[in-house]
């Protein structure tokens, strides 16, 4: 490896490490603290649910309780950035250590191998969580840099010792994390791999017979699959079986590492290895019970997986539309097309690369989120493709010359899937920006393969320039995930750009633990965890996201009361809701989420607002509120407009005071209290409120929309317009200040 392909390496090590340098925002990392302090203090793995109401006392099965002790001790030792550490950057760093130590392995070139990884890395930000999965996966590469060095060694004509590793980076893996079963299935695709290459090659009547044999077990196994949903992942798989099976028919694959001897002996070393890691594997808490549990929800459609977004299929659903993740992988995958195509065409298919693709590359189809498992997993493979497809041409076949223009083809079709999905949302410069540099590389690495006769600096050039553009654009301004969502730049409650926990009503659930109170509460399904972690023993809470402890008729029953597909206050009774926190998008947007469940809360005296931001409103039954007066007896914030005549009233005036007191940052209690004293003519005043609101969150557009109408009422045209402009930058959408700039440019006429 040159000083180049050094250099070009440790910048996409930084590249990979800015996903990581931002706050904790995703609601699992919360449940896992708790659960892992629970091991630490009671030196045993919890079995039941201790943490809701609803179904306190059913199985709890917690596979992942090894990083759950991990972050617990990252938290103790060093709190919060302990955890964003543990959980977030040495296992994203690893990943891009290992990623590198798995392409070294495969001796691909590293002008082709590195431009590879500058889009694989940018799949990898999708999934770039404090999660368990986070550090599985340097686990899994760790396995296949062991494999590859195997292999390699094969070729000398000796086997390393060190893929006995195996074993004990499965009984790890088993313990952090329940994809355990892809390590196994990681060998089992190298041991099918050197079986065909010693079974498929020949041409003899044995192996014509093998083809035959493997052509209809082939067919019975996609029509099998033909049928099981979702149907894009049936129908996928089984046309993807077919095709192989047709080309091994015609024997239209070549081997890559055909000068590996002892092929068969090294296919039974892998077979007894995934033997012993599927014994391994039983070295855990929970015994056998570990390998049902990783297919009880996943193997079948249902409500959980159809409504958690990472469980959807990859085709059908259009969450991750319009982001970077989405398009990134579409045109990962069209790499991958390419590379088939030109390796199809100078008869230089691998088998192993097509088992990994088939094997890895079908699992998106299922699930969303194993796009960044094929991403990773296929890295190092497609870049051995693109190395071994620059030897010397064999002169095409039909059948070589068929397969490279389908699979060309199919390089086609992700493009303009990967162009759809990017035109589904507003153009973004900086969101372009990051796709252009992210795609640059690897189109420079498809062209040094297509062209043998060119030199493949080009390509380290090109992915250490690509690496350092995504790194200074995510350090300068934060890689977008989406159009017009760039996180907000290092600021939030964490390390890094973006919002953490604030998202998942944080401050509300601070001011709960503050006030002392406790019993049976009702909140987001995203936002559960992070009130486990702070409130738990002394609330409980109706759902969380361990949606397989709730199970599917429990997760219907939230959905019914959040939407109120049935009745929502005889629901909250019969479940005995004491608190109730949700989200709530105030004045001047126009949401339907939670409003009818709100409408309920609003209408029932016995329940009392406690508080509200601009995020969340926190409903209190009366008689749990104590001391603790609710914050509007006749004023719900959903419903709050300021050009209402009760504004003026003193009493609201002193009820939005009690709550700008509980909730200070919040911007729209301070627009809600400027508009109250602009009732009552203090003018001034409400600037000042308005100020306090503008500097707690410049993106809400109500504050400089009501500064440029009291502007406006004080004669100050100039300052008016400032305002008015500042609040159609926020909320481009929005009429109102459009309306008022249209008013002031007539008047000045």
């Amino acid at each position: 490896m040159g000083a180049g392909a050094v250099l070009a390496g440790a910048a996409l090590a930084a590249y990979a490490a800015t996903a990581a340098l931002v706050p904790l925002d995703n609601n699992d990392i919360w449940i896992h603290l708790t659960t892992g302090g629970l091991i630490l203090d009671e030196g045993a793995v919890p079995r039941v649910d201790r943490y809701s109401f609803t179904a306190a006392g059913n199985r709890y099965v917690a596979h992942e309780w090894l990083a759950a002790v991990l972050y617990a001790t990252a938290e103790r030792a060093a709190g919060i950035p302990g955890v964003e550490l543990v959980a977030k950057l040495l296992p994203t760093l690893a990943i891009a250590v290992l990623l590198l130590a798995a392409v070294a392995a495969t001796r691909a070139p590293w002008g082709l191998a590195l431009p590879v990884l500058v889009l694989a890395l940018t799949v990898l930000r999708y999934r770039v969580l404090a999660r368990p999965e986070l550090l599985a996966l340097p686990l899994l590469l760790a396995m296949l840099a062991l494999l590859y060095r195997d292999m390699e060694s094969a070729r000398a004509g000796r086997r390393t010792r060190a893929v006995y590793g195996l074993v004990a980076l499965e009984a790890l893996w088993v313990n952090l994390h329940g994809s355990f079963p892809l390590g196994i299935a990681l060998v089992l695709v190298f041991a099918a791999a050197e079986v065909a290459q010693r079974t498929l090659a020949p041409r003899d009547r044995r192996a014509r017979i093998a083809r035959a044999a493997g052509v209809a077990v082939a067919v019975a196994v996609a029509a099998w699959l033909a049928t099981v949903g979702p149907q894009a992942f049936g129908l996928a798989a089984a046309a993807a079986v077919v095709a192989v099976a047709l080309l091994f028919a015609v024997d239209g694959l070549r081997p890559i590492f055909d000068d590996a001897p002892a092929a068969g002996q090294g296919a039974l070393r892998l077979l007894g290895l995934a033997v012993a890691m599927t014994g391994a594997a039983l070295l855990n808490p929970l015994g056998a019970e570990i390998y049902a549990f990783p297919f009880e929800f996943t193997a079948t459609q249902n409500l959980i997986t159809s409504s958690v977004n990472e469980w959807k299929p990859l085709l059908g659903t259009r969450h991750l539309d319009g982001s970077l993740h989405l398009v990134s992988y579409w045109i990962f995958v069209a790499v991958w097309f390419a590379a088939l195509a030109i390796a199809a065409w100078r008869r230089r298919l691998g088998r192993l690369e097509v088992g990994l693709l088939l094997a890895f590359g079908l699992l998106p189809l299922r699930h969303i989120r194993w796009t960044v498992l094929f991403a990773l997993v296929s890295a190092p493979a497609l870049a051995a493709l693109l190395g071994a497809a620059r030897a010397p041409t064999r002169r095409p076949d039909g059948v070589s010359r068929a397969t490279g223009l389908a699979l060309a083809g199919g390089g086609l079709a992700c493009v303009v899937r990967a162009a759809a999905s990017a035109g589904a949302a507003p153009s973004d410069a900086w969101l372009l920006g990051a796709l252009v540099a992210a795609a640059a590389a690897p189109a420079a690495a498809l062209v040094l393969s297509a062209r043998p006769s060119l030199t493949l600096h080009g390509g380290t050039a090109a992915a250490g320039f690509a690496a350092l553009v995504l790194t200074a654009l995510a350090g300068l301004h934060g890689i977008p995930t989406m159009a017009g969502m760039t996180p907000r730049q290092w600021s939030g409650d964490g390390v890094g750009p973006g919002h953490g926990p604030s998202r998942q009503g944080m401050r509300a659930t601070e001011f709960l633990r503050e006030a002392g109170i406790g019993g049976r509460l009702l909140t987001e399904y995203e936002w559960a965890g992070y009130a486990i972690h702070r409130l738990w023993p002394r609330v409980t809470v109706f759902i969380d996201s361990r949606s397989e402890v709730y199970g599917e008729a429990l997760l219907a029953e939230f959905r019914r009361i959040k939407k109120l597909e049935g009745a929502a206050g005889p629901a909250l009774d019969r479940h005995g809701v004491e608190l109730v926190l949700v989200g709530q998008r105030p004045y001047p947007v126009v949401s339907t989420r939670n409003q009818e469940l709100l409408r309920v809360l609003e209408d029932d005296p016995r329940w009392g607002l406690l508080y509200v931001d601009d995020r969340s409103v926190l409903y209190v039954r009366r008689d749990l509120a104590g001391d603790l007066p609710a914050l509007f007896d006749r004023f719900a914030p959903r419903r709050f407009h300021p050009d209402d005549p009760y504004l003026a009233d003193p009493e609201l005036e002193a009820e939005l005071r009690r709550a700008v007191f509980r909730a200070p940052d919040s911007a729209f209690l301070r627009f809600a209290l400027a508009a109250a004293l602009r009732a009552q003519g203090r003018r001034r005043e409400a600037l000042a409120e308005l100020s306090e609101g503008w500097a707690a969150n410049p993106a809400y557009a109500a504050v400089p929309q009501l500064a440029g109408e009291i502007a406006v009422a004080e004669g100050d045209t100039a300052q008016a317009r400032r305002w008015f402009e500042r609040a159609v930058e926020a909320a481009p959408s929005w009429p109102r200040p459009r309306v008022a700039l249209g008013s002031l440019s007539r008047s000045a006429e």
